[in-house]
């Protein structure tokens, strides 16, 4: 009897010890199948870190940072992430980037103005304003985007071009001397992609745009547009719109990188 008993408490013994393996083992298995499920992140690329004296006291730092496939762009501003994924702007690089500063509103810290390059010649195409209300910073929404264009221009009679910005209401009517192709009643002119000029006054921009004759070759003249904020300094309009002739736009210092 004494040795069934030992028998019975031996077999008892293995039992157990055969299912604490067993569960060791699943529970080994669902850590392991856990950790293959967890996502990996888009690698953080960032374009480049800088302070600058925006008024608040102390120097701020400032850095550009996107995902390495270019999205989710945004700008760092003392921890403060402003988002700029959503901002149609079409650059693959982000090196060739600017950022100039002013105070518009005159209450001692400074708007930032992110300003983008692109194109063969590296010319300026366009700039986002990021601007702080006490309590973060954000980018100042606009109703157009110049890379798409809002400009119709086209040929009249006797080398007469006629400029036209529907969404403001300006017309202008010029000539331009010793080209074929605007001779032709009703030809379109081409517009510059993206600004090709930016001047940061006190309380507004200048930017413009290069008009063609017929291709991205022969510019005849620049359509300058002023940029400013609205009444209550929440959304960036249009304001006064002038043409320049080829001959000044060139004298005019462009922003480069």
């Amino acid at each position: 009897m004494e040795k069934i008993y030992s028998l019975l408490i031996v077999c008892s013994m293995l039992i157990l010890t055969a299912c604490g393996g067993t569960g060791s083992a699943k529970e080994e298995q669902t850590a392991v199948s856990l950790e293959t499920q967890v996502p990996t992140e888009n690698e953080k690329v960032v374009w480049w870190e800088k302070t600058e004296d925006l008024g608040l006291g102390e120097e701020s730092n400032i850095s550009l940072e996107s995902d390495e496939d270019n999205s989710g762009l945004k700008m760092i501003i003392d921890q403060c992430v402003v988002d700029l994924s959503q901002e149609s702007l079409q650059h693959n690089n982000y090196n060739f980037t600017k950022i100039l500063k002013k105070d518009w509103n005159r209450d001692g810290v400074m708007e930032v103005f992110l300003l983008f390059y692109g194109g063969s010649g590296g010319s300026f195409q366009n700039f986002r304003m990021i601007k702080f209300d006490g309590q973060k910073w954000s980018v100042i929404p606009m109703d157009w985007n110049s890379e798409e264009g809002f400009v119709d221009v086209k040929a009249l009679k006797d080398s007469f071009v006629q400029i036209n910005i529907k969404d403001l209401g300006y017309e202008k009517t010029v000539q331009v001397a010793g080209n074929d192709y605007l001779k032709n009643e009703g030809s379109k002119a081409a517009v510059g992609s993206g600004y090709q000029f930016f001047e940061l006054l006190d309380d507004s921009v200048v930017v413009a745009y290069r008009l063609y004759a017929d291709n991205l070759e022969n510019g005849f003249g620049d359509l300058q547009q002023k940029i400013q904020l609205n009444q209550d300094g929440t959304r960036l309009i249009f304001g006064e719109t002038n043409y320049m002739p080829i001959k000044k736009a060139k004298k005019r210092a462009y922003e480069m990188y």
